[in-house]
């Protein structure tokens, strides 16, 4: 890819709370944003918009109150925000809600570009969240650069980010949160991907701890040549 694109990364804690993450989520961005070599996509981590509204008990839609919030912030610097995923409920027409791993994708105007709902939850943990079924590609049209997204367990199987490539994808973001006994086994999977799909592969990892389990950070980008 002789082409040039400047990602910035949010490498953070964990937070159940969405309301706290969008505070954190702003002055992420606006720090990012102050530097003199500005990003013009920034990745944050899975689960790093949140699960729900802490006071009031609820998890949030999309379109929402996270939503909104976050196409501000967007629109506040003009630039592509993936902020993580977050716990996305959905009314069915039965009346039974439901809840999916979900990953908005905002464009430098604040609209939302895509939302990648996760395709593999990773079982027994997720075993409330139900599973999507739509791959998510975009394109920055400014940089004549295509990006697909996936989940953090997506990445287990080669098939995923390979039909995102397919579809055209250059570079592939993995918000993720990787827990410490997996790391030996996670980190040649980043490379691997690359070097397979020849394509720019971005982990984002979140750090420290997350309701049972400490994710170990260790956040990384390598080249179509595994570099």
């Amino acid at each position: 890819m002789s082409k040039f694109l400047n990602l910035g990364i949010i490498q953070s804690a964990g937070d159940p709370d969405i309301g706290r993450n969008l505070d954190r989520i702003e002055k992420n961005v606006d720090d990012l944003m102050s530097r003199t070599m500005k990003p013009e996509l920034i990745c944050g981590v899975e689960l790093g918009v949140g699960s729900l509204w802490e006071k009031e008990g609820y998890y949030d839609t999309i379109t929402g109150r996270a939503t909104e919030r976050l196409s501000k912030i967007a629109e506040k610097h003009g630039v592509y925000l993936i902020p993580g995923s977050m716990t996305e409920s959905v009314r069915e027409a039965d009346g039974s809600v439901k809840y999916y791993n979900s990953i908005p994708v905002f464009g430098p105007k604040g609209e939302l570009i895509d939302v990648y709902r996760k395709m593999c939850p990773y079982y027994p943990n997720e075993e409330a969240i139900t599973r999507g079924e739509k791959f998510v590609v975009f394109e920055i049209p400014e940089k004549n650069i295509k990006v697909g997204v996936i989940n953090c367990h997506d990445w287990c199987f080669p098939e995923m980010s390979r039909a995102v490539t397919l579809m055209g994808a250059e570079l592939i973001l993995r918000p993720a949160v990787d827990p410490e006994g997996l790391y030996d086994v996670c980190k040649s999977i980043s490379p691997t991907r690359a070097f397979e799909n020849q394509a720019y592969f971005a982990s984002v990892n979140m750090v420290g701890r997350y309701h049972h389990l400490d994710a170990y950070g260790r956040s990384n980008i390598y080249a179509p040549d595994a570099s």
